[in-house]
């Protein structure tokens, strides 16, 4: 075991209903967490104020109202980390420690690399009782980070970009978590969105990734609530912005120069990657082909988990850890 080596960065913003199943699922002795919450009432603090891990630190901070704050809020958090590694996770998700271990270790192996990033797998809530939730697993597939591996610059970009993936919840190295995040609050950017968007880039600028074939991390797919559904404003994706949004095309053009000026790059270089992420990654046919394969994929993988029952937290986290081993 690794521990104490990881700091596990927990910021919220109300949903205080995902708490409580987030505290029973989540905390390890073998890691630091730090709490950050910017909400716009107690629930969060009542629930968090109510546990004796002495692993866990709780912060109230001024509520999120603006994207400003927040960033504050963010880096504050950052700069009381202690611990070599840093990870970002949300409230309504599950970790897997063996996959997080695993992850320690290949940055431990490797100092050239300053992101290590697992296998990101669905989950949703099959009950619809956020007090005692019961899970099933997503007949999806897991997202393939090999072909970043050892990847920096304006290669990286690229093929991050096409088709996009992004790497907010990697286990990252301190120092280059703390430099990321400050130069997020430097770009300036409005879009919480985009300043994903953003993150992703700037990880890939200043280290490299290295790519864990184990499942670390249990997305939620069906929350209630969620950052992006409370800034989700549109029947449509925030992306589809760039076709008709002025302030959002701005708000592109200013990551394109910040990215350019980063890598000391030709702005319409960026651009061409950025119009090419934005264009639905490549030509109809390939989208078809594409779609088609996954579409049988997801097929197969449903015959497979459809007789599996509802199980708790726990349970699932026992078949992923046990997953990790074959």
């Amino acid at each position: 075991m690794y521990s104490k080596k990881l700091t596990i960065l927990l910021c919220l913003k109300d949903r205080s209903e995902y708490s409580k199943s987030w505290i029973e699922n989540n905390i390890f002795n073998e890691y630091n967490y730090i709490i950050a919450d910017g909400s716009s009432d107690n629930r969060n603090a009542e629930i968090f104020n109510n546990i004796t891990h002495s692993n866990v630190r709780f912060l109230t901070y001024e509520y999120d109202q603006t994207i400003e704050i927040y960033l504050k809020k963010i880096i504050d958090a950052i700069s009381k980390v202690k611990t070599p590694y840093i990870m970002r996770v949300d409230n309504d998700d599950i970790l897997i420690q063996s996959g997080l271990e695993k992850c320690i270790k290949e940055l431990e192996r490797n100092s050239e690399y300053g992101v290590a990033h697992g296998n990101l797998r669905g989950i949703r809530i099959a009950n619809n009782n956020l007090d005692s939730p019961r899970y099933k697993i997503n007949p999806g597939l897991k997202e393939d980070y090999s072909d970043l591996i050892g990847l920096t610059g304006i290669a990286a970009i690229e093929r991050l970009l096409c088709p996009y993936r992004m790497i907010w919840y990697g286990v990252y190295r301190t120092e280059i978590y703390k430099k990321i995040w400050n130069e997020i609050q430097e770009s300036r950017l409005k879009n919480i969105f985009l300043i994903e968007i953003l993150q992703s880039q700037l990880a890939l600028i200043y280290t490299k990734l290295r790519y864990v074939n184990q499942t670390y991390y249990l997305r939620l797919s069906n929350p209630l609530s969620s950052t992006t559904l409370l800034n989700q404003t549109n029947d449509y994706p925030d992306w589809h912005k760039i076709f008709f949004n002025q302030e959002y095309r701005s708000e592109v053009n200013n990551m394109g120069i910040f990215i350019a000026r980063s890598l000391n790059e030709e702005t319409s270089r960026i651009f061409e990657i950025y119009r090419y992420m934005y264009s639905s990654f490549g030509s109809n046919k390939d989208r078809i082909r594409n779609l088609l394969i996954k579409a049988c994929k997801i097929i197969i993988a449903s015959i497979v988990i459809f007789p599996i029952p509802k199980m708790s937290g726990s349970s699932i986290k026992k078949i992923f850890t046990l997953s990790n081993y074959f």
